[in-house]
């Protein structure tokens, strides 16, 4: 057991100061505007789809990451044997493909949220498309995506990122460790629980998400709550797509080496999920943003 200095007073006024200095004090409003309220507000022609400019967007960002892989395969060493001159090319690489192809993940997204087009054909193709190339169930992830907006900040029935209530067992290990080791330590390990675990372990176990909605995958339909009538359907139908992503990477692998299916697709991955992560993250788990539980939430 490694040995723990208890904290001085003056380390935990430090401390305290630290956190005071980025907190803004939370006025919970008697009163709340309505969700038509809110509508009502927003200017109509942000509710306009325009397929032209949606394509554009997606043009500019596929010919980037498309460009910026040809370019790696064309003039980057040949990964293996490795050298730290090697490794450091093919990081920054992966580093500016992955944001790179963050880009043509958004616009995924905005399929996901019916905003790319008035052409649900074309909107459903794109989005299936980019979000099964990057192993992201297209329609699964679209469903819990529309929960989670619809019940964000919920204590119970939110979708993503919920906190572990006061006692839990989770909580309780998470703050065991935090007294334990310290705020580094806890820091790093919460880095590498969401950077690199996270995004997987949401899609296949429902990482995060609604405790009261119980256990859930996006590749396997086992929670009703989640995944109602047809979308048990269209589940299976985003693993088929995922599934052909896998298959066209072990046949990439068998052609060019696994070891440049590694270097030009597998680092921009773990990239990709950095962003994903990074920024959802941050939008939803500052310590002044509050949640309500079932008898407060009445958005």
């Amino acid at each position: 057991m490694v040995a723990v200095r208890d904290e001085t007073a003056k380390e935990r006024f430090e401390r305290e100061k630290r956190i005071l200095r980025y907190r803004r004090p939370f006025v919970d409003h008697d009163e709340y505007p309505e969700a038509r309220e809110l509508i009502g507000a927003i200017p109509e022609d942000c509710f306009v789809r325009n397929t032209w400019l949606s394509c554009f967007y997606l043009t500019i960002s596929g010919v980037l990451v498309l460009g910026c892989g040809i370019a790696a395969w064309k003039f980057l060493p040949t990964p293996g044997p490795w050298s730290v001159f090697t490794i450091l090319l093919w990081v920054l690489y992966a580093v500016v493909q992955g944001t790179l192809a963050t880009g043509l993940w958004v616009v995924a997204h905005e399929c996901g949220h019916d905003a790319f087009s008035d052409n649900k054909t074309l909107q459903t193709v794109v989005g299936f498309v980019i979000h099964s190339s990057m192993l992201v169930p297209y329609f699964s992830w679209q469903r819990s995506h529309a929960v989670h907006h619809a019940k964000t900040n919920h204590v119970t029935l939110g979708e993503t990122h919920v906190p572990n209530p006061t006692g839990s067992a989770t909580a309780s290990a998470y703050l065991a460790f935090y007294n334990e080791y310290g705020e580094d330590a806890w820091a790093i390990l919460n880095c590498f629980n969401h950077f690199v675990l996270g995004w997987p372990a949401y899609l296949l176990m429902g990482a995060s998400g609604s405790p009261e909605r119980g256990k859930s995958s996006h590749f396997y339909p086992i929670n009703d709550q989640l995944f109602p009538g047809k979308w048990k359907q269209k589940v299976f139908l985003s693993d088929l797509g995922v599934v052909a992503t896998i298959l066209g990477l072990i046949w990439w692998g068998r052609v060019a080496g696994s070891l440049m299916v590694v270097a030009l697709y597998v680092g921009p991955y773990f990239v990709v999920n950095f962003w994903l992560v990074l920024y959802t993250w941050l939008q939803h788990t500052d310590m002044d943003v509050p949640h309500y539980d079932s008898e407060n939430w009445t958005w």
